[in-house]
């Protein structure tokens, strides 16, 4: 760290275990109305619950946007946040979705201990870490719970997903945590010097719709993510920016550099690169080739297997004439029984024309236009 980060840190003692409570957010908000909640709120996420983190604090959800891990946020779109600094287009956060996950905290908690038959309680306190080394980093964890096999305790934290993400679902029920809430509750057993966290998410309202995933602790990776969220800092303080490099989703990088910097300008001049980056132009070159091969190659697949469906459909005239609106045939043929299935797809389909056409306002109010923008290097 540099000097004038240490100076900014507290001088409590380093061989401390137990993290430094900078407040109770329950207790000190319980007075206020919603805009000075709201204002306290912010307040805390950016300097703490006693004020005390300068510049700027480290939490959970922060991690993963530097490692860009998260599917929210770069971690470009994380330090213009932290230092302040104007962006061209200001984001509006998902305030419906935090207000969702807010109300579904006690529920879900009542589901884990349904689940896993320990005893859950929920956290109000805004952790530091005791290390001046990461006195950026606080935690805001959910709550705790005490295994009752293990006769430990270990950290909580409750999160929510849609009925609709099918493949999210899918990986919570195998064990498998987001790697941005694994990073997430890593950070968090290192200021509370915990070995699990009960990760629990839930996507209805019933045990069946819910799983839990626990993570038990790594020190050396714990201590590897602390490291780089005070490095995090240290470069803020330098005033340097962070690289996008990280970020694999390349619809989230290009929409935070629209918000960032603004939208595309046609009439600004053609912008000069140096020797340095030929290397890397032309890395992409080659990687356009491979994608265009073996999109080339899936166009091909694709021909087959819509000359083979044509063929399928031709066949399955007779058979359909012959079943008309029943949904189920049967062919019993030398010992043998084929079952034949006619059912529509039970799935809902939206359509955006008449949508467009009969609720315009609905449609416009809906409607976001894409901010993905594309790049294509070519050689003249």
């Amino acid at each position: 760290m540099t000097n004038q980060a240490v100076k900014i840190c507290r001088k409590e003692n380093e061989m401390r275990k137990e993290p430094i409570i900078l407040g109770n957010f329950r207790e000190m908000t319980k007075t206020l109305n919603e805009n000075e909640f709201q204002k306290a709120f912010e307040n805390a996420r950016y300097y703490g619950l006693d004020g005390s983190i300068t510049p700027f604090a480290i939490g959970g959800s922060d991690i993963a946007a530097i490692y860009g891990e998260s599917p929210w946020t770069t971690p470009l779109d994380l330090y213009y946040s932290k230092t302040k600094k104007k962006i061209a287009i200001k984001q509006d956060e998902n305030s419906e979705a935090k207000q969702t996950g807010h109300r579904a905290e006690e529920y879900v908690m009542g589901l884990y201990e349904i689940i896993t038959g320990n005893n859950a309680r929920p956290n109000y306190d805004q952790a530091r870490h005791p290390d001046p080394k990461y006195c950026h980093c606080v935690a805001n964890v959910d709550g705790f719970v005490y295994d009752n096999n293990l006769g430990q305790r270990g950290l909580y934290e409750g999160k929510t997903t849609s009925t609709l993400r099918f493949d999210a679902i899918k990986e919570w029920k195998k064990g498998i945590i987001p790697r941005y809430y694994d990073l997430q509750v890593r950070f968090y057993m290192e200021i509370w010097d915990i070995d699990f966290t009960d990760v629990c998410c839930a996507w209805g309202l019933r045990p069946s719709e819910a799983a839990v995933v626990r993570v038990e602790r790594d020190r050396a990776l714990g201590e590897a993510i602390l490291e780089d969220a005070e490095m995090f800092v240290e470069m803020a303080l330098m005033g340097r920016e962070p690289s996008l490099s990280s970020v694999k989703n390349s619809e989230l990088v290009h929409k935070s550099i629209t918000r960032i910097y603004g939208h595309a300008n046609p009439k600004k001049p053609t912008v000069k690169f140096g020797k340095d980056m030929e290397e890397t132009i032309k890395s992409i070159m080659e990687i356009d080739k491979q994608i265009k091969a073996i999109k080339e190659k899936r166009n091909m697949a694709d021909k087959e297997i819509r000359d083979q469906e044509k063929i399928r459909t031709s066949l399955l005239a007779p058979i359909v004439t012959k079943l008309k609106t029943a949904t189920r045939g049967e062919l019993i043929t030398n010992g043998e029984t084929y079952e034949i299935i006619y059912e529509a797809p039970n799935r809902l389909l939206l359509n955006k024309e008449l949508l467009q056409t009969k609720y315009p306002e609905i449609y416009e109010e809906v409607y976001e236009p894409s901010q993905n923008r594309t790049v294509t290097i070519f050689k003249k």
